[in-house]
């Protein structure tokens, strides 16, 4: 007789042991595996302030991207200081820069010339376009909405045709913006004609002389113009100018003024009649898509920068009604927010 037969239960026991090291051993390996699969994840650095949009595109971003790649964040200060930025983007080694605003593409860019460069991608920014302009390593969306899309969706609201639109600018900032506006409105029969507030100079002195001038012809503007459009220039919408210059004139020129930010066009201010902003769920997901796309060896440079493919209207009624707009009702329906 062997020794399993003596001691029947010798074998059950052996069993029993030999399943117990098994599974804390695949159990330990299992855990090690998993650990090694997040550290495998790339990394992405979303740079972003706190704020209520910001905080709900990074919010739609980090949901779509923490599946495939570790998605850490960096919280800008009021003083957005490089030095700490720098250290941070070392530490991190991102596969990719997820840039929130116009100081994080900043500090991207002075990065990006002092160190080997890291791909990035830009949103929430004004004048992208401009900001990245030969930029082989950043790419973006505008949250800027284009002259030619506010005018044209305006337009197919009003019963009134729309021939003639009015745009102040920066031309040291903004001229290929409205030059390439210009260029599409001229393909729907619409003129853009800008005027440049730097006339006589960039100084606020110079640009203060040239609004004084534009104001004596407020009251001519409604028999030249049909619409006035307004670019998303924080230098030139301050309150001092807002103050001063952008209230006179909707008041006095008696012309429907359309804007790119909602805050202008709503009834509580009851400055500007229509405006379309990014959809901010629409906007995250266009970005999650162009993230991926530069992780995965796209070239930024030939990304460059995109409009966004989504938008909500909305219609100052109160504004429209002391105009004395007239709209297709039936157009109505198309407006996210009246």
């Amino acid at each position: 007789m062997n020794n399993f037969q003596r001691h029947p239960f010798k074998k059950y026991q052996l069993f029993v042991l030999f399943f117990y090291i098994c599974s804390h051993f695949c159990i330990g390996n299992l855990g090690l595996i998993v650990d090694a699969a997040a550290a495998a994840k790339m990394n992405t650095l979303m740079v972003t302030e706190h704020n209520k949009q910001f905080n709900e595109i990074a919010s739609i971003i980090e949901n779509e991207l923490k599946s495939k790649y570790n998605v850490e964040k960096y919280f800008l200060d009021e003083n957005a200081e490089y030095k700490s930025f720098e250290e941070k983007v070392k530490e991190s080694k991102p596969a990719v820069l997820i840039l929130i605003n116009n100081p994080a593409v900043n500090l991207a860019l002075k990065y990006n010339e002092k160190n080997p460069a890291i791909n990035g991608v830009a949103l929430m920014g004004l004048n992208l376009r401009g900001l990245l302009k030969g930029q082989k390593n950043i790419c973006g969306i505008s949250f800027d909405i284009p002259i030619y899309t506010l005018v044209t969706q305006f337009a197919m609201l009003m019963e009134k045709n729309i021939k003639k639109v009015l745009v102040y600018s920066r031309d040291s900032i903004f001229s290929p913006v409205t030059a390439i506006n210009e260029s599409r409105l001229k393909t729907s029969g619409v003129t853009l004609i800008t005027k440049n507030v730097e006339k006589y100079g960039k100084n606020k002195t110079d640009v203060e002389k040239f609004l004084q001038e534009e104001k004596k012809k407020f009251n001519t503007i409604k028999n030249e113009f049909d619409v006035i459009t307004i670019l998303l220039d924080s230098a030139f919408l301050s309150p001092d100018f807002f103050k001063d210059f952008w209230i006179p004139l909707s008041n006095e020129a008696q012309v429907p003024l359309i804007a790119g930010v909602e805050s202008l066009v709503s009834p509580q201010l009851n400055f500007a009649v229509f405006g379309i902003t990014p959809n901010i769920a629409d906007l995250g997901l266009q970005a999650v898509q162009m993230i991926t796309a530069v992780i995965n060896g796209e070239k930024a440079e030939d990304i460059s920068v995109e409009e966004p493919l989504g938008g909500n209207k909305i219609l100052n009624s109160k504004k429209a009604e002391t105009l004395s707009l007239k709209f297709n009702q039936d157009k109505l329906e198309d407006v996210n927010k009246l």
